[in-house]
């Protein structure tokens, strides 16, 4: 028979896992109810010192003390008649109830660990501990319409129960109720941002759900952690797996696994890849449970921790990553628009009267400019005239004036006496001037498209 192993559900806190024969697989799922402790991989103990006890002192804090030390190493077959004598010596007791449950629960002794639960919430119906860890052993055992009430207990006495929040979710999705099960993770994250069991959950969840683009980054984040574990790892790699993505599931898959079992979970990942998505959960999260728990089966195996794995998964994620895009090459410099000339003097190109020339420019680009000063420098002598341009092309010759010019006029004046006047008046203030009587324009200028008619030739 062939195996898939895989760490899904953090839901049962801890490292104890959950065996299920079906479908010709066996499916191993790790385990964090949130209602425990996190631990190492657990030990089975079966022959505990017994001298360790008898030198303790009578007590249940005392007792109670012990079996949590040896719990928090992963010691539950030394911590699971520790609680025991403890609620032996103080019946009424919840502490030791609760200890003995979680260690149970740990070696996979739900039955039993549901039965402790419910004589702690016997002796105290309402406590939050109690109602999550049986809850939590509801979901082993496949009873989610049962762990849903318990979670909803714990949340109507205090809605800000982050734990319960996420079991809450995990009981919504295992009744396919995804919609729901999607807003309780929501909720249940935004109650502890940081909590790595109930974002493994969620990303578990939807990639489950087929929605990997939001389940893959999820979960390559959390197996990035400091402190994740297979769990983590392994979660990836079904994400990877019924994403399609084999060499990358492969390659997570074997940080923690032999290369047979990769290969089983490789076939299982393309079985739940053909699934629908309620039949994927219920394939994965459900009944996932085992009576007859012991880890020295193969199946049932503690894994350790490889070394460097959190450096080995971010290779691999760094692999996955899309090249990025190439910098599009940068767009042409858009040709500069032409500057526009200030250019609005009209040209003196019919002979309507006299001017007065009081400058010449080799750009037209002077020639408003040059308006503006002069027309207010002689403001009593020309401000009642227009500007008026023409254009004189001297040609290359040795002697100045050569070349182009753009000329600068005041005018027109009917009379050549006035612009006689005018022109003497600029002279005698030490300006340039010349009169311009009517005639025909004195040269082409570079923007005239045509010559006036008075220059065409036949």
């Amino acid at each position: 028979m062939k195996r898939f192993i895989a760490i899904t559900s953090d839901f049962l806190r801890g490292s104890a896992w959950a065996a299920r024969a079906g479908r010709g697989v066996s499916v191993i799922i790790t385990g964090a109810m949130a209602a425990a402790c996190a631990a190492p991989p657990a030990t089975v103990e079966p022959h505990f010192l017994a001298s360790a006890v008898a030198d303790l002192p009578d007590g249940t804090p005392a007792l109670v003390g012990l079996a949590d030390d040896f719990a928090k190493q992963g010691r539950f077959g030394a911590s699971i008649p520790l609680y025991r004598r403890a609620h032996d010596q103080d019946s009424g007791a919840v502490a030791p109830l609760l200890g003995l449950a979680k260690a149970l629960v740990a070696v996979g002794r739900y039955d039993e660990a549901a039965e402790v639960y419910r004589s702690a919430l016997k002796r105290q119906g309402d406590n939050p501990e109690a109602l999550r860890g049986l809850g939590g052993v509801m979901i082993v055992s496949g009873n989610a319409p049962l762990a849903l009430a318990l979670f909803g207990d714990v949340l109507a006495t205090n809605p800000t129960d982050a734990r319960a929040m996420n079991g809450r979710a995990v009981a919504l999705d295992m009744l396919d109720r995804h919609d729901e099960a999607r807003a309780a993770f929501r909720k249940a994250l935004a109650m502890a941002p940081e909590d790595s069991e109930i974002a493994n959950n969620y990303g578990l969840s939807l990639a489950l759900a087929g929605e990997y683009d939001e389940a893959i980054p999820m979960l390559e984040e959390l197996a990035l952690r400091e402190h994740s574990a297979a769990r983590q790892r392994q979660n990836l790699a079904l994400a990877y797996g019924l994403a399609g993505r084999q060499r990358a599931a492969r390659r997570i898959a074997a940080i923690d696994l032999d290369l047979r079992s990769v290969e089983s979970n490789m076939a299982f990942y393309a079985t739940l890849r053909g699934m629908a998505p309620a039949d994927r959960r219920r394939a994965v999260l459900g009944g996932i449970r085992n009576p007859a728990h012991d880890l020295r089966q193969a199946a049932n195996r503690a894994l350790s921790e490889p070394p460097d794995a959190g450096q080995t998964v971010g290779r691999i994620v760094a692999a996955e990553k899309p090249a990025p895009a190439p910098e599009p090459e940068p767009a042409p410099e858009p040709e500069p628009e032409p500057v526009a000339l200030e250019v609005d003097i009209p040209p003196l190109v019919d002979p309507t009267g006299y001017a007065v020339q009081i400058a010449a420019y080799r750009r037209a680009a002077e020639l408003m400019p040059g308006w503006k000063i002069l027309s207010a420098k002689y403001a009593d002598l020309i401000s009642d005239l227009e500007p008026r341009r023409s254009e004189k092309d001297f040609g290359p010759r040795d002697k100045e004036p050569s070349g182009f010019f753009y000329r600068l006029n005041a005018g027109p004046l009917k009379s050549y006496q006035k612009a006689a006047n005018i022109c003497k008046e600029i002279q005698a203030r030490g300006g340039d001037c010349w009169v311009r009587p009517p005639e025909p324009s004195e040269g082409r200028t570079p923007e005239a498209a045509e010559p006036p008619e008075n220059e065409k030739q036949d």
